[in-house]
């Protein structure tokens, strides 16, 4: 059936605004790197960052190896009991890093500028970067989708909390809310944009160290048909870090981008949107 004009008018204006928002943003931003270059400062990291960044993003390697090899005809599905157990080994990775810092007089805080940008600047800037974020990755999505066809399928996190959205169970949900929107941005943007990026920026350059931490953080996800998509945002959630300087605004950004999947997923399960493959 098709959808009512006034929603197809909704849509139409909502995406008109969002790609507005892209083109003003990003074109401020790509402008402003170009012309005084990045507020990311990778001078702090040195030999041993480069050794163990370059070590941790082998095991990362080893693990998505062993992960697709697996998943070779076996049952690799995942429950929602894993998923805390296994943000957890990843808060354990990123608090090992943190101490190996700390025991080096290097203060996470100043290196990752935590303190660069009020609280409220950045709400506004996690906000307003991954709004302008949302039409690229959404393209994206919608063209790898087109490409793959048959071979498209969701990440299995997406499958699972949509059974639980239509089985309205609020406690497995809270479990799935606290592993994706809370854990996983904080310790993902702390190896992948935090360290990965900027040890890489010590010694590859920005542009080099943004398309391959971009491509281990996509990758790392373990899923095909969005792989593109958050490379895509990947790329976002660097630049938005290199113009602000505080990685607290990627780590805003990527809890929003997550809240926002749920919330569409939840919509979807209740039968208050329309479903759309992933």
């Amino acid at each position: 059936m098709p959808a009512p004009y006034h929603v197809i008018a909704a849509l139409a204006a909502v995406t008109f605004v969002l790609v507005c928002i892209a083109v003003v943003v990003f074109s401020s931003t790509l402008t402003h790197l170009v012309r005084q270059g990045g507020n990311v400062v990778a001078s702090h990291f040195s030999l041993p960052d480069l050794l163990t960044g370059s070590t941790l993003a082998i095991f990362f390697i080893g693990l998505m190896v062993q992960s697709l090899q697996r998943g070779g005809g076996a049952d690799t599905s995942v429950s929602v009991d894993q998923l805390l157990p296994a943000q957890l080994f990843v808060v354990a990775i990123v608090a090992g890093l943190a101490g190996f810092l700390l025991y080096r007089r290097m203060s996470p805080g100043r290196i990752f500028g935590l303190g660069a940008v009020s609280f409220g600047g950045t709400a506004v800037l996690a906000l307003i970067f991954i709004l302008a974020s949302m039409p690229v990755v959404s393209v994206t999505n919608y063209l790898t989708l087109l490409m793959l066809r048959d071979l498209a399928n969701e990440q299995e996190l997406v499958g699972l909390f949509r059974e639980l959205a239509r089985e309205q169970n609020f406690s497995a949900m809270m479990k799935a809310f606290v592993a994706t929107v809370i854990l996983a941005p904080a310790c993902e943007e702390f190896l992948f944009r935090g360290y990965f990026y900027g040890v890489g920026k010590r010694y590859l350059g920005a542009f080099a160290s943004a398309l391959a931490t971009s491509l281990l953080f996509a990758a790392f996800h373990l899923n095909l048909a969005s792989l593109p998509g958050l490379f895509v945002l990947a790329l976002c959630l660097t630049a938005a870090y290199e113009r602000t300087g505080s990685l607290l605004v990627p780590i805003g950004m990527h809890a929003l981008y997550n809240l926002t999947s749920l919330t569409i997923l939840y919509l979807q399960a209740q039968g208050r949107l329309p479903g759309v493959a992933s």
